[in-house]
């Protein structure tokens, strides 16, 4: 067993370069630093990727190393695909641009897969601000499935011990590199923004691979759910995005 992982996190964005900042704030403070941290942005986020490039040439501000990678069509999971192709380490964390990890994040993330060597994937609990205040609510159901078809979520409201579930929430999961690989994001999946439940799917090729996926609630983001500038908006119905 390794007695350490080399780490990656990618980040797609999509013009929210204020909440990005924060995200990469939180980063460089971790009490394990990233290996890499790729940043997957459209050609026409301009304002992002001007932004990204002078702070490639100034890296001393910064304790990690970043990358820019670009991508052209739109829609999350090109973007995931896009980031997942240029890791060069042995674990790939995703978090999005309106989200802040915890300092301990990337820490406790190799504690779980370093311990528990049938995990594919491993992810926690994002704190869901709305109006400026975090939802308290906690449920035992988590990432679960019903045998009826029907989805559990509550991944922002985990509590207690470390679990086996079925799905994670894309804010807040990672994966082993080489298994991920084999699987990748599914582009089936239609839509160009959010592309709903492209983490759910990922999650279900790793179990059908024979692996276990685990949640740890106090693997932690602090979540503040941005605007989407595409088809899909939050809390707004959209038969294309539905499709």
């Amino acid at each position: 067993m390794p007695l350490h992982y080399s780490i990656s996190v990618v980040i797609p964005t999509y013009c929210r370069l204020d909440s990005l900042q924060q995200t990469l704030a939180g980063l460089s403070c971790q009490t394990k630093i990233p290996n890499e941290t790729i940043v997957v942005v459209r050609k026409t986020d301009e304002a992002t990727q001007h932004w990204l490039l002078s702070q490639e040439r100034t890296e001393e501000n910064w304790k990690i190393k970043l990358k820019m990678v670009f991508v052209q069509q739109p829609g999350q999971v090109a973007a995931l695909n896009a980031g997942l192709e240029c890791v060069r380490t042995e674990i790939v964390a995703f978090t999005d641009d309106d989200a802040v990890p915890h300092i301990d994040w990337l820490e406790k993330i190799a504690e779980q897969f370093l311990a528990n060597p049938n995990v594919g994937a491993v992810g926690g609990r994002d704190c869901l601000y709305q109006q400026g205040y975090v939802l308290t609510g906690r449920k035992k159901t988590i990432g679960e499935i019903a045998w009826y078809g029907r989805i559990i979520g509550n991944h922002h409201c985990g509590s207690g011990e470390a679990r086996f579930v079925w799905h994670l929430k894309g804010v807040n999961m990672s994966f082993r590199t080489s298994l991920l690989r084999q699987i990748g994001f599914d582009t089936r999946l239609r839509g160009q923004g959010a592309q709903y439940r492209n983490d759910m799917a990922a999650c279900l090729a790793v179990r059908k691979a024979g692996f276990c996926i685990l949640y740890d609630p106090s693997i932690q983001v602090d979540h503040h759910p941005g605007t989407r500038y595409d088809s899909d908006q939050r809390n707004k119905f959209n038969f294309f995005a539905v499709q």
